[in-house]
């Protein structure tokens, strides 16, 4: 009987600083970017029925959790500076404006830059993801929730990340000197690019993407993602930074098989 072992190896190749400031500083034309509102602008007449709504939204009564931005998306993008830009701060100011709909359903997503820089492969990254840990008591009711530490999709990556792997599963008890949870809910994904209505969702939203943040739909830059000291139970403590990086999910993910017999 043969036994097959499935190993993922995710290869990551680090940018240079140089390239990342070539990404976030190259130019773009006055004219490209009146196509680009003119395009935005039109598709948003056309085919989103809220926009008219959000102009006087109506707030929903007794959920404290759930609140609904005004925003009048058609006045704001025609209102973006469109004279010595960088497609980067460009690109950024209509996200930001997007976004402030909270509305998933509605997205803009800048593919690639006028120099054919795919925005797609470029990512932060932390050499850990975040987990939500319940505990449950004899009677299965839950007794205790904790965040921790896990391996990021427990893939290998080319970065030394064996340091962490006596952190994995211990309850952390703080982040940058505040709770863990408060942390997760007021990271700068929800304070900038918020996903939706609920702050329940937004929560879930960033757990899942705040080990690898993909610039392509959080366009972020290096200063606005903090460093993370983070305290465990038992006292020690790590800090780790975001580091930026060229990712291509499709070229550079494999799987190799690894056939053994069964002794």
């Amino acid at each position: 009987m043969l036994k097959r072992l499935y190993f993922l190896f995710l290869v990551i190749d680090l940018i240079l600083g140089d390239e990342y400031d070539e990404l976030i500083k190259e130019t773009v034309t006055e004219e490209y970017c009146n196509n680009v509102i003119s395009n935005i602008t039109k598709l948003i007449e056309e085919g989103y029925i809220f926009s008219d709504f959000l102009k006087a939204p109506i707030q929903p009564k007794e959920k404290e959790s759930y609140s609904i931005n005004k925003v009048d998306l058609i006045n704001e993008l025609e209102n973006i500076s469109r004279v010595n830009r960088t497609y980067y701060d460009f690109i950024r100011d209509i996200y930001t404006i997007i976004r402030k709909t909270k509305d998933g359903h509605l997205n803009f997503v800048a593919k690639q830059t006028p120099n054919n820089k795919n925005l797609e492969r470029y990512h932060f990254f932390l050499p850990f993801q975040f987990k939500v840990v319940d505990e449950f008591d004899e009677n299965y009711d839950v007794s205790d929730t904790y965040l921790t530490i896990e391996p990021l999709y427990t893939l290998q990556l080319d970065i030394d990340d064996s340091s962490f792997e006596e952190y994995y599963d211990k309850p952390i008890i703080s982040i940058n000197d505040m709770d863990p949870f408060q942390f997760i809910e007021e990271f700068p994904i929800n304070k900038k690019f918020p996903f939706c209505h609920s702050l329940q969702c937004n929560y879930i939203h960033i757990l899942e993407n705040i080990g690898v943040i993909n610039i392509e739909e959080y366009p972020f830059i290096k200063e606005e993602l903090p460093s993370l000291t983070i305290t465990f139970e038992d006292g020690e403590k790590i800090t780790v930074n975001y580091e930026f990086t060229n990712l291509d999910l499709n070229n550079k993910l494999h799987l190799f098989y690894l056939e053994k017999k069964k002794i």
